[in-house]
């Protein structure tokens, strides 16, 4: 019997319209494969095909802790993967049950590497939210140095803690716009750490910043989980930000237990909001820092206005949590 032929689809010969309908059809992470293999098709007018689409390119470093997986990360909990890679090496070794593409190549080819994939991400997503990043204590040394990196997330490790000193170091070798440190941090940061210069830091356990990290923090935004700040800490960061400490600052989000307001505003000249002097709901200046709707309502928070630039700090405290959000004239 007389074998059938095989059916093929000339897809690149087809007209423009027909062909940007065909690829309209086609997954994103498709069409970035497609067009990041095959350079002589990198004319597609990918904008108008996306153009509703601001993902993030966003490469995690945690899943397998062997391989990196570049995701777009569409909106905080939908994430498509697009593509992993590793290095080659004697024990090489990958996941064969995961369906997305895997590329190989050898260690010196990394920054090249890094470089292609923003690049041609950043072409085919001009509308985008930037850059993010997930890593351990056993894959930061596979991050290029000179790469620019809007978001890094440093979470824990299957094989070992990280140290303080080691976050330290990596956020000093990658200048990022925020640090998201997770669990499973050991040790204390240093008294000049970049983490108190940065311009939003979120901890999801704040053991490690103390009270004395919380007076010399000069970044934007705070945001801390389970940390050892006490209501009286807190206190003496407001009388410090009313003395002109921190000029900078936007907000600050404190989670815990047992804080009391009495502490919190004693010795403080706080008054109830005054529609005259600000809006009743705070509009936060980064889009990196978002906490719940709830959150941002002042109508029932204390302000405290500092006399050197008539910047207005309004305060709202609970017994779980204490919100400080700065409105600057």
């Amino acid at each position: 019997m007389a074998q059938l032929p095989v059916p093929t689809f000339k897809l690149f010969d087809l007209p423009l319209v027909p062909f940007c309908h065909v690829m309209k059809m086609m997954e994103p992470g498709d069409v970035f494969l497609l067009t990041l293999f095959f350079p002589r098709n990198r004319w597609i007018p990918i904008k108008s095909i996306f153009r509703h689409i601001n993902p993030t390119f966003h490469v995690d470093y945690c899943g397998e802790e062997k391989e990196a997986t570049l995701f777009m990360k569409v909106q905080p909990m939908v994430q498509v993967p697009m593509l992993r890679w590793n290095f080659r090496t004697k024990d090489f070794d990958f996941n064969t049950n995961l369906t997305t593409p895997l590329i190989i190549f050898s260690t010196r080819d990394n920054n090249r590497w890094w470089e292609i994939i923003s690049n041609h991400f950043f072409q085919m997503f001009p509308n985008n939210y930037g850059s993010q990043l997930a890593v351990t204590a056993d894959t930061m040394s596979k991050v290029p140095k000179n790469q620019k990196v809007d978001i890094v997330e440093v979470r824990p490790g299957r094989h070992r803690e990280l140290n303080a000193i080691e976050v330290e170091r990596f956020l000093e070798a990658h200048p990022v716009i925020m640090a998201f440190i997770h669990l499973g941090i050991q040790g204390e940061f240093s008294e000049n750490s970049i983490l108190l210069t940065m311009e939003n830091v979120i901890f999801s356990n704040a053991h490690m910043f103390t009270p004395r990290h919380l007076y010399n923090f000069s970044g934007n935004n705070l945001l801390l989980r389970n940390s050892p700040i006490t209501s009286t800490h807190i206190n003496q960061f407001i009388v410090n930000w009313y003395l002109g400490n921190n000029t900078k600052l936007d907000s600050v989000l404190i989670l815990g237990t047992d804080f009391d307001r009495e502490t919190i505003l004693a010795g403080l000249n706080v008054k109830p909001w005054n529609r005259t002097k600000r809006p009743a709901y705070y509009t936060p200046k980064s889009r990196y820092v978002c906490p719940v709707d709830e959150y941002y309502d002042c109508t029932h928070a204390m302000d405290l206005e500092r006399q050197s630039d008539n910047c207005v700090a309004s305060i709202k405290v609970n017994p779980r949590r204490v919100i400080f959000y700065v409105w600057k004239p």
